[in-house]
């Protein structure tokens, strides 16, 4: 289970857009998870989905502090709701991410 659970979709907040290639991956551990950023480098360790409901923090990501709520894991896909400090309002919005397989049936590869 090395598939990478890639975010691919952002809605909300402009600095959302920060999030689209940071990806999940699975570790050793039954139903936990890390999070990374689009150069490999862990944002978020030992995220397990047996914690209901699921969030996580991480800090200094492009600059901001950033927070993931609601969130849901499978072995393929991912989804949450983000917030962050960007600016006096806080941007929020929701993310989704996905291994890709579903994308490449779709394109009929």
């Amino acid at each position: 289970m090395s598939d990478k659970i890639k975010i691919d979709k952002t809605e909300g907040g402009n600095s959302g857009k920060d999030l689209k290639g940071c990806y999940f991956l699975a570790t050793t551990t039954a139903n936990c998870y890390d999070f990374y950023d689009t150069n490999n480098n862990p944002l978020a360790t030992d995220i397990c989905t047996t914690t209901n409901p699921l969030s996580f923090s991480f800090d200094n990501f492009e600059g901001f502090n950033w927070t993931f709520s609601n969130v849901l894991i499978s072995a393929d896909t991912a989804s949450g709701v983000w917030s962050n400090n960007a600016d006096a309002q806080e941007e929020e919005g929701t993310w989704e991410a996905g291994t890709g397989e579903e994308e490449v049936a779709a394109a009929g590869r």
